[in-house]
């Protein structure tokens, strides 16, 4: 996370690689996903303002109110990393 649009981030060499549209681009067969508000707005969800974007990004995943079970029993609510967990295979 951050709010960095990955397709004008470049390597220690200058390259483009995680923006599709360039020639540098190199596909490293990762799942990149980014973050959403969990809520509707305009009948659609919103990316949230603090994730990362650009055309590398494959899916978004709820970013908030995302609730878990704790290993020993009860729930929690974590936050903006959860939209990695949600997209995870299991």
């Amino acid at each position: 996370n951050g709010g960095s649009d990955l397709d004008a981030w470049t390597d220690v060499g200058g390259f483009f690689r995680l923006n599709r549209g360039h020639p540098d681009f190199r596909d490293s067969g990762a799942v990149m996903v980014g973050a959403a508000l969990s809520g509707i707005v305009g009948g659609s969800h919103t990316r949230w303002s603090s994730s990362n974007f650009g055309s590398r990004i494959d899916c978004y995943g709820w970013g908030t109110n995302v609730t878990t079970r704790r290993p020993a029993g009860g729930r929690r609510e974590v936050g903006p990393a959860a939209e990695a967990v949600v997209a995870a295979p299991r």
